[in-house]
């Protein structure tokens, strides 16, 4: 607003209004920007009703506010929303085009976004590089590739994103090329290259790179430092860590979870405590650090010390009490989180191995979470451990509806699921109609063949894998080794196992030499399977002596299992069922007295037998036997059953 001077010279010019309408200007200013932040705030923290409230009740609204419900609604995936605002909004600049074809590109509807930046009239490089970057971030590297070299005007952006595109895709070369091709030296540019080497684990190159840059920023040095870390060089990490001249909490953070993926966590715990300020993401590193290293005391103690937690900082101590199995424990927890996640829901579900599953996801579904690949992947492997085809199939139904019937984890699952409640038909057709077949989906199908007893089944099918090209892993032998054991097939057994080595540079495991130990003990094979064990160039848990010891009662040959017992009797992780199988062996040989002793020497030894458990579904209801339970409601019933049915076996033998 311009004032001519002659008004102002002019003693009736009145200031006082004029004072009072800058006032007014400013006051409606600082509401119109609080109240923006404060939409962004409420979308940040998923409170969408909040958001739309303050949206609603504002008398002024500028482009800003409307950009601020756009982002919202896309970063809290709600597409249709957003698009309903920007088609809405009464004029739009390029933050509007922008958030919306990020939104569009970051849930995979790449079409959308492209007819949407089709649409607009003027584009600038900033339209350009977002267009570009959602090609990238989807893997749709030769379109990205095309319109890389449409753009009229490239800045530093534009390279750095095309050049990151092509090593995501493994074109190395290409990715060289562009570089060299580069009319910027740009340390945004030189950053991406630094990015595409670590993650080729090209420390040469890298190395070379970082010595030769004019510019180095807080990125260039924490890539660096990252790609020491990850190979495992936390002594010239830490060297480079020490020389930085500027330190931000990104620099200490990267250098902590370097220290912990080496499990150093006296390190990492020494570092954190030297931070000159901590943010949450460090906060939630540390913890999540002693959660992995099984030190859940630690982390339960910094976590109390924490001066603000967000949803990850309850989601990494929830994690805790889940792999450590204290799920009543968990389940107490879970209830006092005050703002519950996806990822908290999946984290419940996938611990527990029960109905109480289906029973947290119906709740997930009331609280309008919406559930994931994660989420059906744990459901159905309840349905698959439970053998419960009724709700396995209802999961099914769930995961079309959700169109997740082609993601390569939740067909794996599926197939799993039908192959333990004995449905291998359905568990086939899932596996043939599967639109992409990657090592995950065929060995889940080897491994059904495998544990019902098809082991030429999973063998064939080895076979067309990798006539398809797909590479096997460690579970790929292991599944047909277990099979080989269940079926009696040694000499394929031997075949599998030697090709391991000879054929795919595979190198066996413990796991490995158990399931060939079980191949050769299952076939009474017992001498030939205990020098397969006297020569293993790996250090041996105790399960393999347990499977042998195990072969050994089977085939009556009490000698060897006795040898073989006492190498486990005394070892720190032996369980209960070693010394069942102990005894057992003593009682089929008349030692009934070291028979007793081993079984009494359980309770001395704080050795608790696991107490065995039994269900079966009917009209819908898993009902649960477990061994000594006598709260079922039909017990009486039941034992009587038990009882006509002992009476009919002893009559017909």
């Amino acid at each position: 607003m311009i004032i001519p001077i002659s008004y102002v010279k002019n003693s009736h010019f009145p200031f006082t209004r004029i004072r009072s309408y800058f006032r007014l200007l400013c006051s409606d200013a600082n509401s119109l920007y609080q109240s923006n932040s404060k939409i962004t705030r409420c979308f940040r923290n998923g409170d969408i009703k909040a958001a739309l409230n303050v949206f609603d009740q504002m008398p002024i609204k500028n482009i800003v506010t409307w950009n601020c419900v756009i982002s919202g609604y896309v970063k809290n995936g709600m597409l249709g929303d957003a698009r309903r605002v920007f088609d809405e909004m009464p004029t739009r600049n390029v933050v509007s085009w922008t958030a919306m074809l990020n939104g569009y590109a970051k849930c995979g509807r790449l079409d959308e976004s492209r007819t949407l930046f089709d649409a607009m009239i003027d584009k600038n490089v900033i339209c350009w590089n977002a267009m570009l970057s959602g090609y990238v971030k989807n893997g749709r590297i030769d379109e990205a590739r095309t319109l890389f070299d449409k753009i009229p005007e490239k800045n530093s952006v534009s390279w750095a994103t095309i050049i990151e595109g092509c090593f995501c895709q493994g074109l190395v070369e290409d990715a060289m090329s562009l570089f060299e091709a580069c009319p910027f030296e740009d340390v945004l540019i030189n950053n991406a290259m630094l990015a595409g080497y670590a993650e080729m684990g090209d420390l040469e190159s890298l190395w070379r790179l970082f010595t030769g840059m004019r510019e180095l920023d807080v990125a260039s040095w924490t890539t660096v430092i990252r790609c020491f870390t990850k190979s495992g060089n936390t002594v010239m990490a830490r060297n480079l860590f020490d020389d930085m001249s500027r330190k931000d909490i990104i620099a200490w953070t990267v250098m902590i979870k370097g220290y912990l993926q080496n499990n150093q966590i006296e390190d990492a715990r020494k570092l954190f405590d030297e931070m000159p300020s901590r943010d949450i993401v460090a906060w939630n590193s540390i913890i999540d650090g002693y959660v992995k290293n099984k030190s859940l005391g630690e982390a339960l103690k910094l976590f109390e010390k924490m001066p603000k937690r967000d949803v990850v900082s309850w989601n990494t101590i929830l994690q805790g009490y889940v792999q450590e199995h204290y799920m009543v424990k968990a389940r107490i927890f879970f209830n006092k989180i005050p703002a519950k996640d996806q990822t908290t829901w999946n984290i419940m579900i996938c611990g527990f191995q029960s109905d109480e599953a289906l029973d947290l996801y119906a709740q997930m579904l009331q609280s309008r979470i919406k559930p994931d690949q994660v989420t059906f992947t744990g459901l159905i492997s309840v349905c698959g451990s439970l053998a419960v085809h009724s709700w396995g199939k209802a999961m099914h139904s769930c995961v079309i509806k959700h169109a997740y019937e082609n993601n390569s984890t939740v067909v794996s699952s599926l197939i799993s699921m039908y192959s333990k409640c004995g449905f291998m038909d359905d568990a086939v057709l899932i596996f043939q109609t599967s639109i992409k077949k990657d090592t995950v989906s065929w060995n889940a199908m080897i491994v059904a063949h495998s544990y019902n007893g098809s082991a030429v089944e999973a063998l064939k099918l080895f076979s067309s894998m990798t006539e398809s090209g797909s590479q096997p892993d460690h579970l790929t032998f292991l599944a047909l080794l277990t099979g080989c054991a269940h079926s009696g097939m040694i000499k394929e057994g031997w075949e599998c196992f030697k090709s391991m080595e000879k054929n795919w540079k595979i190198h066996p495991t413990a796991e490995h030499y158990a399931c060939m130990i079980d191949v050769l003990g299952r076939r009474g094979m017992l001498t030939e399977a205990y020098e397969l064990v006297k020569q293993l160039p790996v250090e041996l848990p105790s399960y393999t002596w347990e499977t042998l010891l195990s072969c050994c009662r089977v085939h009556e040959n009490f000698e060897l299992g006795e040898l073989v017992a006492q190498k486990l009797f005394g070892s720190q992780d032996s369980k209960a069922g070693i010394c069942v199988l102990q005894s057992n062996i003593y009682a089929a040989r008349g030692m009934y007295a070291d028979a007793a002793n081993v079984r009494t020497s359980l309770a001395h030894r704080g050795v608790k037998k696991e107490l065995a458990c039994s269900w079966v579904e009917l009209t819908g209801r898993v009902f649960r036997f477990v061994y000594d339970d006598r709260s079922h409601v039909q017990l009486e019933e039941l034992h009587k059953m038990l009882e006509s049915l002992s009476a009919a076996m002893e009559i017909y033998g």
